[in-house]
């Protein structure tokens, strides 16, 4: 499927069809799959092939498979080991349950495909993430007050750290691989040393409920977070709208300027000016 982005820029450049109401939409961040998007709705996650013109104006769209989830996909993680410029095709990734699990889908091909199921929490999910480098091990975070880093070859819990309030983010940076960062709801973020599995390092953003936070890639000193009921304050270079239904989900390309969020069973995708 091919697109030409409209000139009615209140609309999205792009939309592609969906069989359900999507809730969450991820690209890869990887560069060896910066062309794969994810998207998850009730009980079903897939995964497509997005490519963009050098000017982001043309748009193709290829859908690559379906994975039966058997409930509500609430997020998507990307494995590092995914690649789709070798052959054959590496594909894997995490997806958080509506159930309160994890589950890891590894495929090289529609014949052969893998589930694991990671089961450990007692709350609701809020985030997950690979470790970047390799990809061995998956941190999450949920409303039942834990950490838990998982190893990936076995599901198995590896650790699980007591938070103090339910965990609403957590990153790794490949810059920093043996911390990791964990924003509580409360307000607080906290960076862990993996080999101690204490914090060496707390923030308190004066600011409840936290409800997101992220690690800067290119700088490992800086870290952003949104709480409930307050405001980023700066200039806005541009903006797009559109009326979507029922949807949600938000994921920025690798490296252009476009934006995707699920919608009312289509994803929609914004070429940005900036």
């Amino acid at each position: 499927m091919s697109g030409v982005l409209p000139e009615d820029n209140t609309l999205s450049s792009f939309t592609f069809d969906c069989l359900e109401i999507i809730n969450t939409v991820e690209f890869s961040p990887f560069k060896r799959s910066s062309s794969l998007i994810a998207y998850g709705g009730d009980k079903r996650l897939a995964i497509a092939v997005c490519q963009f013109g050098e000017d982001t104006q043309e748009f193709q769209f290829e859908h690559v498979t379906d994975f039966h989830h058997g409930t509500r996909v609430q997020g998507i993680a990307w494995s590092p080991v995914t690649s789709v410029t070798h052959l054959p095709a590496t594909v894997q990734l995490c997806s958080i349950g509506g159930d309160k699990q994890l589950r890891i889908f590894t495929t090289s091909g529609k014949a052969d495909t893998s589930v694991s199921v990671m089961t450990g929490h007692t709350g609701y999910i809020n985030a997950c993430c690979y470790e970047p480098l390799r990809g061995e091990q998956i941190a999450s975070v949920s409303d039942d007050y834990t950490c838990r880093l998982w190893d990936v070859e076995t599901s198995a819990t590896k650790a699980c750290i007591p938070l103090s309030s339910p965990g609403m983010a957590v990153k790794w940076n490949p810059n920093e691989p043996n911390k990791l960062m964990v924003a509580e709801k409360k307000g607080i973020i906290r960076f862990y040393d993996l080999v101690s599995q204490q914090p060496i390092m707390s923030i308190s953003t004066t600011q409840a409920p936290l409800m997101d936070a992220d690690w800067a890639l290119t700088d490992a000193l800086r870290v952003g977070a949104v709480a409930l009921m307050t405001g980023i304050y700066g200039t806005c270079l541009n903006q797009v709208s559109c009326a979507l239904r029922v949807g949600g989900g938000l994921s920025w390309h690798s490296h252009l300027a476009i934006c995707a969020a699920g919608g009312d069973k289509k994803v929609h995708i914004w070429a940005v000016e900036v």
